[in-house]
């Protein structure tokens, strides 16, 4: 675990969360409101080996400010932490955000992919802030698929309350290379999802799911795509993600559920080139990783 190898094996899970909670009301005077519905700002702590990162979500500016394209209020019912999806979110939009990435945004579609939406809220966290170009904009393309029709009931509510084309997110296994199948190999900018994992989800949380899945990043992604994952199967994920065409560009612990007590691997991935290989290029399969 990246705690234990950052604070040696006595380290337990539950007192450091307290101790960097403890550390920023010391360090900003602000006080703890663990159940209430008006926080003013919300921290979330990223932890790694030789890092601590600090996500702080306060209030927004406006669109016409640079702020993001609606607020998270109008979402009727998030399905996963606003926080987490939305540090998510930035980790996939990283690469678009100097001049040359802009650039490139303003000449193609943006596309983004959820292979397990649910309720969509990764992919619209990363409608939310996505780099929009001063320049003649290119279109966002949101893509979710989930095999739950009443989380995509739920999604498509999401979607119509906050103005996005929800043309995209429907009914299906993104495991069956046909559900994707209209999107053209590199063509896609980020990849995001909250992979199954619990007793709830065994049936898409395999090995061969995982492998499934990642063998659709590396399929979609154009070079130096974003690839952003949560798991609890930390080691499944960490091994399957070592087989593949990517070069790491952040794994940190992160804790969910009622009282942080769940542990999460947040990975964050960058689609590697292989030789020879441009945009337009086939992408090996996973025989040839």
């Amino acid at each position: 675990d990246l705690e234990k190898e950052a604070f040696g094996d006595g380290v337990e899970w539950v007192r450091l969360k307290a101790a960097v909670r403890e550390g920023v009301q010391r360090a900003t005077g602000w006080a703890l409101e663990l159940n209430s519905s008006n926080v003013e700002v919300t921290v979330i702590a990223f932890f790694g080996t030789d890092h601590l990162a600090l996500g702080v979500e306060a209030c927004e500016p406006s669109v016409s400010e640079g702020g993001p394209l609606f607020p998270w209020s109008q979402l009727p019912r998030p399905g996963m932490e606003t926080q987490l999806a939305g540090a998510m979110a930035a980790l996939a939009a990283e690469p678009y955000r100097d001049a040359a990435g802009a650039t490139a945004l303003a000449e193609t579609d943006s596309i983004i992919v959820d292979p397990t939406c649910g309720m969509g809220t990764l992919l619209l966290a990363a409608a939310r802030i996505w780099p929009r170009s001063s320049g003649k904009p290119g279109r966002l393309r949101l893509v979710g698929r989930d095999r739950n029709p009443e989380q995509l009931k739920k999604c498509l509510a999401n979607f119509e309350a906050c103005s996005m084309d929800a043309s995209d997110i429907r009914f299906g296994d993104a495991r069956d290379p046909a559900s994707l199948s209209h999107l053209e190999e590199g063509s896609v900018q980020a990849l995001i999802c909250d992979l199954p994992c619990g007793a709830a989800h065994k049936e898409g949380s395999d090995r061969e799911s995982y492998e499934a899945f990642l063998e659709l990043a590396a399929r979609l992604l154009r070079p130096g795509g974003r690839c952003i994952l949560l798991s609890t199967r930390r080691e499944q994920l960490t091994r399957t993600a070592g087989r593949g065409p990517w070069k790491t560009v952040a794994s940190w612990s992160v804790g969910r559920g009622e009282g942080n007590f769940r542990e999460f691997l947040l990975l964050a991935l960058e689609r590697l080139p292989g030789p020879m290989e441009s945009d337009h290029q086939e992408r090996p399969s996973r025989e040839e990783w």
